[in-house]
């Protein structure tokens, strides 16, 4: 089926949804539900199928880091919503890009596994943009945003830290 009538299909199916609820909410004892779907609305995509994700797939609104916590060793994911912030230098108006962080927030393993993919695409951030850093949401340490020389996100806690450090 072509995009538009795909998209046409999937409006229409929740504009019925909302319809049909509308009427029958206050006789419900449920609340909300869903019309049935009819296979040609809306349908499961098989990922096994799929090679790469194109680029306009890849939503900017959201920053989302994984890392693994140092000492249950069990992985978390930390996400961060994108804020336009309006500036003024020298008489310039502009708009700044940053992320605030909405939190961090532990996964299990067959979870993790599920929603991460080492081969998809690896996209950049400047950590300049992001505002906030989360404790660790399995262990409690103050940090949850720490890069190992390996490349990878980890948590740290005061008792991680070397002496010298603190200096």
């Amino acid at each position: 089926m072509p995009r538009p009538t795909i998209i046409k299909n999937f409006l229409k199916w929740v504009t019925d949804s909302i319809k049909t609820n509308s009427v029958r909410v206050e006789n419900s004892a449920s609340g909300f539900e869903l019309a049935k779907l009819d296979g040609n609305t809306l349908t499961k995509i098989d990922l096994s199928q799929v090679k790469t994700v194109p680029s306009q797939y890849l939503d900017n609104n959201f920053v989302v880091l994984a890392g693994r916590c140092q000492n249950t060793k069990r992985p978390y994911l930390i996400k961060y919503k994108k804020a336009l912030s309006n500036s003024s230098t020298f008489g310039f108006n502009y708009q700044t890009l940053s992320y605030s962080l909405v939190g961090a927030f532990q996964v299990d393993d067959s979870s993790y596994s599920e929603l991460s993919d080492r081969n998809g695409i690896t996209a950049k951030i400047n950590t300049e943009e992001l505002i906030g850093v989360p404790s660790c949401p399995c262990c409690g340490n103050q940090y949850a945003f720490a890069m190992c020389g390996c490349g990878e996100l980890h948590c740290l806690g005061l008792q991680n830290i070397d002496e010298k450090h603190l200096k």
